[in-house]
């Protein structure tokens, strides 16, 4: 996004939203809902004010097996950072005939790791990625998400994850070993021609060249550089002091108040006859959220109910880092109050990962000068340890590739990365408000809040449908339309067809658009809009010169996927109506 183009957050800090948030942590837009979001919407039964309605023409949809594109231009890429993020987008731009080298500083794969929740939206991506059977014979179908109280261990209620809507979506809730998921990624990585570099950390970065200067001393001369390098990023800060120096505001930190403890424990030797009530807890095919005052836990089973992985949302404590480095004695850990289950596991794990979570917007993810661009954490930092931080980051990956699969020309690359960041920006910041409002309401001190909280959980489950119409679970079934339908690759698909069509056309026509009477001359290259005002005039009266119409301010900062969304809230479908004059 360019400076200019940003959205205003209304206080001033990058933080704030330009909308108001609805109780479920998500803003409705004027976005179209592709046709899988409308099936569950239609399976839900749900209605709510504000939704968005139906479009007249059905929105894209791409097969679950469809073959790759190789790009007609090969561009060469640094992707630096090894993780989900950065393996992922190897693998989406390599098996588009990309040069593709990953640097990691790590000396391996990261193997000591927790659990992690693979919800539909991510696995649909496998799927059609070609790891289906690999990732499934390694992870376990999640069937509920259960709600416990933290002091007693009482079941609260639960959210079952029903077969009908399930088939919708096509695809299943997982729960997975982290390091097991990194290495699928990898190894499809290295099939397609990346190469992965270890134990090589980046030691400096031009961005306008581009070069990548390592610490082995070589230097690379990449087409473009991505940085996905996660919380503590080096390419988003490179991005952010040039911004600064061009007269853009730097980024907001936020503190979170929240620090997450998160650990695996060793669970093998527990039978039912060695523990009945350990054993019940974890060989269930659940994740569950334990809420207590001002804490809540996250567990779920890994790697054939061998493993599980706890995460323990705690106050911040003195001396706390936002990094996945720090691992601390789980005796640090401040437990008064827990089960006696939890307590357990807890002691089985020896030590944790100690991760403080700072609430940050990132506004700029593409360098001005449009070589470099961020992607994963670096770009959208989530809660640590969230259902969605490591969907977010492979369904980046998968926008990215899909996007620069059609690159023929390098006058593109400046139009993609625009709409890369413009399809991928809302979606992240509106699910990390979604997962810090969900978070803070299994934190909840003792109070009133809390006991309607609890008091509804219970009614809920006693209707023996997880709450499917209770108005407490509502916001959480409309995120399974929002969240867990999206498919990020028929969104960039949706993107080429409604926009990126349009721009190739002009391009090579030199055209004036004439859109049902709106007129723009978008000069030589289509690369921007030239400064002035679109004005889009309907029912139009010849004999009295008059209409209805809407406008918008365009200039040399103005992406062409703004004005292509501005041009959909109008009504009007370019690919429909537009013609072109030489």
């Amino acid at each position: 996004m360019r400076r200019n183009d940003k959205p205003s957050n209304g206080n001033g800090n990058g933080i704030g939203n330009s909308q108001p948030v609805k109780s479920n942590g998500l803003h409705t837009s004027a976005k179209r809902s592709n046709w899988r979001q409308q099936q569950v919407r239609d399976q839900l039964g749900h209605t709510q004010v504000g939704l968005v309605s139906r479009p007249a023409t059905p929105p894209f949809r791409l097969p679950m097996s469809a073959q790759p594109r190789i790009a007609p231009l090969k561009l060469r890429f640094v992707v630096v950072g090894g993780s989900l993020g950065g393996l992922a987008v190897a693998f989406a731009l390599a098996r588009a005939g990309h040069n593709v080298h990953v640097i990691e500083q790590r000396e391996s794969l990261v193997k000591d790791a927790c659990g992690i929740r693979i919800p539909p939206n991510l696995a649909r991506i496998l799927d059609r990625w070609g790891l289906g059977r690999d990732f499934k014979e390694n992870a376990i179908q999640c069937k509920q998400l259960t709600f416990r109280k933290l002091r007693t261990g009482e079941v609260l209620g639960g959210l079952e994850y029903k077969e009908e809507v399930m088939k919708v979506l096509e695809a299943d809730f997982w729960l997975m070993h982290y390091a097991d998921l990194l290495t699928e990624l990898y190894g499809l990585a290295i099939s397609a021609g990346a190469v992965v570099q270890f134990g090589t950390a980046v030691m400096a970065i031009d961005p306008c060249a581009p070069t990548v200067t390592l610490s082995t001393g070589e230097v690379l001369d990449p087409d473009l550089v991505i940085g996905a390098d996660g919380y503590r990023s080096l390419c988003q800060q490179v991005i952010e002091h040039d911004v600064v120096e061009d007269g853009g505001d730097p980024g907001e930190r936020v503190d979170s108040g929240t620090v997450v403890y998160s650990m695996n424990a060793d669970v093998s030797d527990v039978t039912r006859q060695s523990d009945p009530e350990l054993y019940d807890i974890i060989r269930r095919p659940v994740w569950t959220a334990y809420a207590g005052q001002y804490v809540s836990v996250l567990t779920s089973p890994s790697r054939d109910y061998k493993e599980f992985s706890i995460q323990i949302f705690k106050p911040d404590v003195p001396d706390t880092e936002d990094t996945w480095d720090k691992i601390v004695p789980v005796e640090k850990i401040k437990t008064e109050g827990f089960p006696r289950a939890l307590l357990d596991l807890i002691k089985r794990s020896k030590t944790a990962v100690e991760t403080k979570f700072v609430k940050r917007r990132i506004t700029d993810w593409v360098h001005p000068d449009n070589k470099m661009v961020l992607l994963g954490e670096s770009a959208h930092p989530q809660i640590p340890s969230s259902t969605h931080s490591g969907s977010l980051a492979i369904e980046d990956a998968a926008v990215f590739g899909a996007i620069f699969s059609r690159l023929r020309s390098h006058d593109q690359i400046r139009g993609f990365l625009a709409g890369y960041e413009e399809l991928r920006m809302d979606r992240c910041w509106e699910i990390q408000e979604s997962e810090s409002a969900n978070s803070a309401s299994v934190m909840l001190p003792d109070g009133p809040e809390q006991e309607e909280r609890d008091r509804s959980m219970r009614e809920a489950a006693k209707l023996g449908s997880g709450g499917w119409d209770e108005a407490t679970f509502r916001h959480l079934w409309e995120n399974i339309r929002i969240l867990f339908a999206y498919d990020p690759e028929e969104d960039a698909e949706e993107w080429w067809q409604r926009w990126g069509l349009l721009r190739e056309h002009a391009e090579s026509a030199r055209a004036t658009l004439d859109l049902s009477g709106m007129h723009m001359d978008f000069g030589a290259t289509f690369r921007t809009p030239t400064e002035g005002m679109v004005r889009y005039v309907s029912h139009y009266d010849e004999e009295n010169k008059e209409g209805e119409d809407d406008s918008m301010h365009v200039s040399e900062s103005t992406s062409p996927f703004a004005l292509s969304q501005k041009l959909s809230t109008m009504s009007i479908e370019p690919e429909q109506h537009h013609r072109y004059r030489d």
